[in-house]
């Protein structure tokens, strides 16, 4: 079990497994791009100007990947902690087919040629925004 800590000081804990369902990429305190380093302010304007070249758009696809898969799992945490296991497995299974088509769309960028990558990255924003998750 590893145990994570709420911004309200709450301990939660949580199975190896539980983590692996909602983290493919890696786990991050704060997954915004402005705090991690992933992704610098010119990259994203870079990017939302329609002017970013195969590799950063790859490396925007996994940023909204690992951006998306951190939230749920704060979230998860969050509701486990308030409203218990049952209701945060509940939430598991509500998020499960958004983190396979999302982990799917990312995988299909990496193969796709610089127009077709920005359409798919538009898609996947579309899905997270369809969860209340925003990357950007």
């Amino acid at each position: 079990m590893l145990s994570f800590v709420l911004v309200n000081g709450r301990e939660v804990k949580a199975s190896h497994g539980e983590v692996q369902f909602f983290i493919s990429t890696f786990l991050a305190a704060n997954p915004y791009w402005r705090s991690n380093n992933m992704l610098s302010k010119e990259e994203v304007l870079r990017f939302l100007d329609g002017k970013a070249d195969e590799k950063l758009l790859d490396r925007i696809a996994y940023y909204i990947l690992f951006y998306a898969e951190n939230i749920c799992f704060s979230a998860y945490l969050h509701v486990k902690a308030a409203e218990g296991k049952q209701r945060a497995v509940e939430y598991m299974q509500q998020h499960k087919n958004f983190l396979e088509k999302l982990r799917l769309m990312k995988k299909t960028v990496n193969g796709l040629k610089k127009e077709a990558k920005y359409k798919m990255i538009h898609k996947m924003i579309n899905l997270c925004l369809e969860y209340a998750i925003d990357p950007f």
